[in-house]
């Protein structure tokens, strides 16, 4: 029955308890049940991050392990991952022999494109995947081919796959790439090879995608340097860096650059001292243009140092960034560095070496002035031990890597763990990965703003419009989260931003707009139909209409010879029917009613 009693635009509802106001009816909304949140108040606007399948332990989440079985990789052994333009993330893996290649999501589902049969396809991938302009993935192999020293090979995201180029142990022939490949800007994919070339100390080669192959320096073992672990990259004056684990003046390594065309240049010869010795890892050529690196420690003489992480201009001069003994959390790193969107770098530690013989690797952050985070230290359980690969950054703005050994047992297949692939989210300062948008919205309707922040957890996040901090009130909702939620009146109209805030500081999103659409049309109210049905699950519940855009005030009294009437919950309306959930009252009688305010 509809409730007319109209005092000052109140609605007198109904009485729940032993007696009643009126002659209620005892039917439903259809398809409306008791709802046992009193009011829905807001959408929030949210950022959908992928629902992971794995387990999260001390801030790591792993995502995937991997086993003995060969359909699922037996251990992430030096090659790194890299997202590709569907969004899946592309590995090899070249410790279960002979090796394969596989893509991961991001929550972890994980599907094996190639499983190597050490034939002509080759073996042992130790290099990561590229993908070039083609949309092609390609790589290489250290053994294995026609000939047995190796291959390049170009799979598709579906497995398709195809052997480009079978390396030979024909005098000056490069043999054996670890490394991986890159794409050039005049479209060739270039690389090296741990052997062969004239010296049999290894090469720097390019390869057409259609499988010509060019051999562009052949080491000697002199100034110039020895057998390169990692592939090179182009910088973006053109040429091409990369580093040599052995050889130069000291037998320590070296840093070299070389054009297009074969023209070699010696940067930097590694003495072993502070600047480190053996680079084993790629470089990266960082956004303030100096090209950035890591020595494993490992010295001509054998003894194990802890490593380094050294920048060097285009022209050879050397700075030594921070020694890995600085880390606490391990030494050693294998593998080069990836420049994170808040301007840091971040890296892995392989934690063997005289100053750390007993930790099992970490992960690691560092400022461009060498200050050193600690991220994360590998226990050896469930969570892996000694990352070998670099870690990616994603779309979502986590860095994802792999730990060489360790990972949960598996008991379903019962077999033991050899590595996993792992979650990180970056460390230090808070940095905004994805900016809040300008929108535009009819007064009425339901908008907001979300932003992405990356950081130290735990992030902590302020809204505010025109320079004031926001509060959460009637159609304000979420000041404090990544999405702020609004149902939008004339006075929304305004600037936005969110300030993010973590124990290393804080940072400003970009400032952006809400605009309003047509004018503040003031709301006229519409009768309200109430439903009062007997009780269910001892509560009983009330029901009404509501129209889009219209604030109202329930409020309860458990008297009418009274005016004390008290404010249940305050909500606005979005054209659909809500329900309500009340506790039986005490003494068995109580009043209530809804208020729409004048307009």
């Amino acid at each position: 029955m509809k409730a007319d009693l109209k005092s000052l635009q109140t609605r007198l509802v109904c009485c729940l308890g032993g007696s009643f106001l009126a002659n209620l009816s005892t039917k439903r909304a259809p398809g409306r049940g008791p709802a046992l949140a009193l009011a829905r108040l807001l959408l929030a606007a949210t950022l959908a991050l992928p629902a992971l399948k794995g387990f999260a332990t001390g801030g790591l989440t792993v995502l995937h392990t991997f086993s003995g079985d060969s359909s699922f990789g037996w251990g992430p052994n030096m090659p790194g991952l890299i997202q590709g333009a569907d969004g899946y993330l592309y590995g090899a893996d070249a410790t279960v022999d002979p090796g394969l290649v596989y893509k991961i999501s991001l929550n972890g589902d994980f599907k094996l494109l190639h499983s190597f049969t050490g034939g002509s396809d080759g073996s042992e991938p130790h290099g990561a995947l590229v993908q070039a302009s083609d949309g092609y993935f390609y790589g290489t192999t250290y053994a294995g081919g026609t000939n047995g020293y190796g291959t390049v090979f170009q799979v598709d995201a579906n497995g398709g796959f195809e052997t480009l180029y079978s390396f030979n142990d024909f005098r000056g022939d490069p043999e054996n790439p670890m490394g991986a490949l890159v794409q050039g800007s005049d479209g060739w994919l270039y690389g090296t090879t741990f052997d062969g070339g004239t010296n049999y100390c290894g090469t720097v080669f390019k390869i057409s995608t259609g499988g010509t192959l060019i051999n562009l320096y052949s080491f000697t073992n002199a100034l110039d340097g020895a057998n390169p672990f990692a592939g090179v990259v182009q910088g973006r004056d053109g040429y091409f860096y990369g580093t040599a684990s052995a050889g130069g003046a000291y037998s320590n390594g070296t840093v070299f650059k070389i054009s297009s065309t074969g023209i070699f240049t010696n940067l930097h010869s590694f003495r072993g001292g502070s600047d480190g010795a053996m680079p084993c890892g790629g470089l990266l050529q960082a956004s303030d243009g100096n090209i950035y690196g890591t020595t494993s420690g490992q010295n001509a003489n054998g003894t194990l140092g802890s490593g380094t992480v050294f920048k060097i201009s285009t022209n050879g001069s050397v700075t030594t960034v921070a020694s890995c003994a600085a880390l606490g959390a391990g030494a050693s790193p294998q593998a080069g560095l990836a420049e994170g969107s808040d301007g840091r770098f971040y890296g892995t530690v392989y934690g063997v070496g005289s100053l750390s013989p007993t930790i099992c690797g970490g992960v690691f952050s560092m400022g461009a002035g060498g200050d050193f985070i600690s991220i994360y230290k590998f226990t050896n359980g469930v969570d892996g031990a000694y990352p070998e690969a670099a870690l990616v950054q994603a779309s979502d703005g986590y860095f994802y890597g792999l730990a060489n050994y360790g990972g949960p047992y598996d008991k379903v297949n019962n077999t033991y763990p050899t590595g996993t692939m792992f979650r990180l989210s970056p460390s230090g300062p808070p940095s905004i990965f994805i900016q809040p948008v300008s929108i535009s919205s009819s007064n009425g309707a339901t908008a907001g703003f979300s932003v992405l922040a990356l950081g130290s957890p735990p992030l902590a996040y302020q809204w505010q419009r025109n320079g004031t901090n926001l509060s959460d009130t009637l159609g304000v909702f979420g000041v404090a989260s990544s999405g702020l939620a609004l149902t939008v009146t004339a006075g929304d109209a305004g600037n936005y931003d969110v300030i993010v805030t973590n124990a290393y500081g804080s940072v400003t999103s970009l400032v952006v707009w809400l605009t309003v659409l047509g004018p503040n049309v003031a709301l006229l109210p519409i009768p309200v139909t109430l439903y009062a049905p007997p009780p269910e699950g001892g509560y009983w519940s009330l029901g009404f209409s509501t129209a889009v855009g219209q604030s109202y005030t329930i409020q309860r009294n458990p008297n009418l010879w009274t005016t004390n009437w008290i404010t249940y919950t305050n909500f606005i309306g979005d054209g659909l029917w809500r329900d309500f959930l009340f506790p039986p009252a005490s003494p068995p009688s109580e009043f209530f009613r809804v208020l729409e305010p004048p307009n």
